[in-house]
């Protein structure tokens, strides 16, 4: 409770019985509706509101004012004392406006087999569809999206274990080329260990294989990986040859982690049976996640979980070959889900 609300409320209860009433007249006499009914009105003509504002006015305004500034609704249920679905139901239609602007203000265009946005900010909604157009994930989420998959599966000790193999995995896929990675600033150099005749830089561009490879060949106690930051560097020396690299805020691309967000992949569990009896290979994801969307700010689709938003994916992709596994729409769901909660 602010300071200024509990310094007011001890001045109310001064000197007075745990029985007797917080709020009295000037008289001492208990408040009720004829009490303050008539000096409620005589401020509102005073004030120059609507003659129609009353009392109940104020317990709605500590909801609406909040709602309209954005606050979560779970504060503003907190606040008030009212639950959650009442709010959405009888002061849902104050945020209507705010989806409708955060969807307009996305630029966005289909073109055969990409989206293309331009000038999102990398938040919210928007955050979303610019990580499905352009697959690119910071190397934290990446490390944690293997890992997990991993430690689910239950071949390993511990989720300590499960992150040493997803390092070993991605490192793998690194060096063959088979996952992109990029850069917001990065070097290489190699060559003979006295002249280091070749040197390149990198900004906002794509590391070669070679910077994994040469990585993952170096000795332990000569590199370092910063997965967190997305930091990794190198030195590296054998016989007359020499190398050294480092890459700064490195994010990968998700196309090449199977069954992650934005993979290519519809489902990595799916056998090659499921898949020449017709199963697609591949999923329209940006058109899904928007009609997930628009059922949820059309009022169709109102999720107490994210279960809910899974089994709202899956039936929308269903066909008759079958939709996807759960496990294959639990990242998307868990997107929307986080995005739903921050209403």
């Amino acid at each position: 409770m602010p300071r200024a609300i509990a310094d007011f409320l001890k001045a109310q209860v001064k000197s007075k019985l745990p029985a007797a009433s917080i709020f009295a007249g000037a008289g001492g006499e208990v408040w009720n509706k004829d009490a303050w009914n008539y000096p409620i009105k005589d401020v509102v003509k005073a004030a120059g509101l609507p003659l129609a504002a009353s009392a109940h006015t104020l317990p709605n305004s500590v909801i609406t004012d909040p709602i309209r500034a954005r606050l979560p609704i779970l504060t503003v249920a907190q606040l008030s004392g009212m639950r959650i679905a009442m709010i959405e139901k009888h002061y849902g239609h104050l945020v209507r406006d705010d989806a409708e602007e955060a969807l307009a203000s996305i630029a966005f265009q289909f073109v055969p087999g990409k989206l293309e946005l331009a000038n999102l900010p990398v938040s919210g909604f928007p955050r979303i569809l610019a990580i499905m157009a352009e697959h690119w994930i910071p190397s934290a989420e990446a490390i944690e999206f293997v890992a997990q998959r991993y430690d689910a599966s239950k071949r390993y000790a511990d989720f300590d274990v499960a992150l040493a193999v997803a390092e070993e995995a991605l490192l793998k896929r690194l060096s063959s080329g088979a996952l992109r990675a990029r850069a917001s600033k990065g070097h290489m150099n190699w060559g003979d260990p006295f002249l280091m005749e070749n040197e390149t830089d990198f900004e906002n561009d794509c590391l070669p294989a070679s910077f994994w490879s040469t990585l993952s060949r170096s000795d332990h106690r000569d590199r370092n990986l910063d997965w967190v930051l997305g930091d990794f560097s190198y030195t590296f020396g054998q016989n007359d040859y020499c190398a050294s690299g480092d890459a700064f805020d490195v994010h990968f691309d998700a196309r090449g982690i199977p069954g992650s967000f934005g993979s290519v992949e519809a489902d990595s569990a799916a056998t090659k049976d499921q898949r020449s009896a017709g199963r697609p290979a591949k999923f329209d994801w940006p058109k899904t996640v928007l009609a997930i969307f628009g059922l949820i700010y059309r009022g169709d689709l109102k999720p107490e979980n994210q279960a809910e938003i899974e089994r709202a994916l899956i039936a929308h992709l269903d066909d008759k070959n079958g939709g996807p596994s759960q496990s294959t729409v639990r990242p998307y769901a868990k997107l929307i889900w986080e995005e739903y909660n921050k209403v």
